[in-house]
């Protein structure tokens, strides 16, 4: 136990140094930080086994997505940074955050330099192919964002903008034709919302519910979007998950058990609720 608990305090000491190292060379698009989850201590006894690449270490990738993943001075926030700290917590172990662009987040799960990623991933049968996936965390069904309450895509006459990468894009434009407008980021879209570029924006309920605390001001309001059959993911809601390393023995099987927990105790919904989102978003259904 001694020479345990030695070897601990001489991996925390080369922590710090690797963090202040990174600190001093990160660079605009990639960068790599370390996030101490409590448990990981020496005392700590597992309650969920998980199978990580470093031993004592859960390695998470994710890009900046508030309310969904954020890291900002060594803090692990958003809703699947919260969640993760808890399920880390049980499994006794620290996290590792590497940030990343969202191009990389699943490469780097798929080539084997993280555990799991984080900030909203949808479940889909492409990832599956190369990560895998853990049962749905919650759900992220489409709004639409305008000047003025509006459930029905019909009702949109002029130009709607959304994000490139949504499972709905190919069916807005097939949908709108030369009206739907393509963005590389949701705060892009919000924006031209606002000014008046577009007359409304697609976008996912929690980027949206975001977006407009952060900007009370904007005149904007956010409408769950009515079923309409030609959009498919109005019909049938995205839900994410965490993608991890494919075929890691007994991951997917404890993931899946520890969201069901945090489901059943009321915690997601609660974490869902205290980053802006309608805490009925963790009923996913069968």
């Amino acid at each position: 136990m001694i020479h345990r608990q030695i070897k601990r305090a001489a991996a925390a000491v080369l922590l710090a140094l690797a963090v202040a190292a990174l600190a001093a060379c990160g660079g605009d698009d990639a960068a790599t930080d370390n996030a101490s989850a409590a448990g990981g201590g020496g005392e700590c006894q597992p309650q969920v086994e998980l199978t990580t690449l470093a031993a004592g270490k859960l390695k998470v990738v994710a890009a900046q997505y508030p309310p969904l993943f954020t890291y900002e001075d060594g803090e692990l926030g958003g809703v699947d940074g919260e969640l993760l700290k808890l399920i880390a917590e049980r499994a006794c172990l620290n996290i590792e955050v590497e940030l990343q662009s969202f191009a990389g987040v699943i490469e780097s799960v798929a080539a084997g330099r993280a555990d799991v990623a984080a900030g909203g991933w949808y479940i889909t049968p492409d990832r599956e192919d190369v990560v895998d996936q853990s049962a749905p965390v919650y759900s992220d069904p489409p709004v639409i964002v305008a000047k003025e309450e509006i459930s029905n895509l019909e009702d949109v006459k002029g130009g709607i903008g959304t994000t490139q990468g949504y499972l709905w894009v190919e069916d807005l434009q097939k949908y709108a034709g030369d009206r739907a407008k393509l963005y590389q980021s949701p705060d892009a879209v919000f924006a031209d919302v606002a000014n008046g570029r577009v007359d409304a924006g697609l976008m996912a309920v929690a980027e949206a519910s975001h977006r407009l605390e952060q900007n009370p001001d904007a005149g904007l309001t956010a409408t769950l979007m009515e079923p309409l059959e030609a959009i498919d993911a109005s019909v049938r809601p995205s839900v994410t998950n965490f993608p991890h390393r494919k075929n890691v023995e007994g991951v997917t099987e404890a993931l899946n058990a520890e969201i069901e927990r945090l489901r059943s105790s009321g915690d997601l919904a609660r974490i869902l609720e205290e980053h802006g989102i309608d805490g009925k978003a963790a009923e996913v259904g069968e």
